[in-house]
């Protein structure tokens, strides 16, 4: 009877411990867009965010002193077991947001080209993104799944939980 219960505290952890995991990451890119966005209004200046759907890591530029350091970029990389839903084969992932329209990509800012291709995001001088749109990251293999998204009109940035599905089947 120990064992057992035992056998499923520990299948259960690791649930949460995934989920936890998960929640970290977007937090912590949610923060850095936030941050960019800020410091975009504060010193005046475009900054860029570069999202690697296929290598699973994102990078932004950096600025000291109020001076844009054009070409120095801090980069984040995730986890193993977390990233980017076409880091883990999944080609067209998509979602339906609150309006119920369908939203598909790993990453889209306003560019429907190669999901190979690095996308950028920019934030402009005065804190608008240069396009609006999502970023999916996903905890493999359970395939729980949240979103960061931008709005372009605003730049508001928020995050969701989503059930997202495979337009490739």
């Amino acid at each position: 009877m120990i064992v057992i219960l035992s056998g499923s505290f520990v299948s259960l952890s690791r649930d949460v411990l995934q989920q936890r995991q998960l929640d970290i990451c977007v937090c912590t890119l949610a923060e850095d867009l936030q941050m960019l966005r800020m410091k975009s209004i504060s010193t005046h200046q475009n900054l860029k965010i570069v999202f690697y759907p296929t290598d699973n890591y994102y990078a932004f530029e950096t600025e000291e002193n109020g001076l844009n350091c054009s070409g120095k970029y801090i980069t984040r990389t995730f986890p193993k077991n977390i990233g980017f839903p076409f880091y883990f084969g999944i080609l067209t992932p998509a979602y339906v947001d609150e309006y119920g329209s369908i939203c598909s990509g790993s990453v889209e800012f306003g560019y429907s080209g190669s999901p190979l291709l690095p996308r950028t995001l920019t934030f402009k001088y005065a804190g608008t993104p240069s396009a609006g749109g999502h970023v999916i990251l996903t905890s493999y293999p359970d395939l729980r799944s949240s979103v960061v998204i931008v709005k372009v009109a605003t730049g508001r940035i928020r995050v969701g939980q989503v059930s997202f599905f495979s337009m490739d089947s």
